[in-house]
């Protein structure tokens, strides 16, 4: 590949800026709290027809049992 002037010096550059940019992103963690929360929905189930699907649900304290139509 054939660079004129300072077109290489260009493309150098914009590959740095690029690399900047993708490095500078920053990742927030979650709170140490949401490794202890329990999962909103467990137990799922289909019925043998599947028709139908079951899974316990919770809010807050409570737990709850619900019947859905597929």
């Amino acid at each position: 590949m054939k660079f004129k002037g300072g077109t290489l010096m260009r493309y150098f550059v914009a590959a740095g800026a690029g690399a900047a940019a993708l490095l500078s992103v920053a990742h927030a963690l979650p709170p140490i709290e949401a490794y202890g929360e329990l999962p909103e929905i467990t137990s799922v189930a289909i019925a043998p027809d599947g028709e139908h699907y079951a899974y316990l649900t919770r809010k807050g304290d409570e737990s709850y049992f619900a019947i859905v139509d597929a």
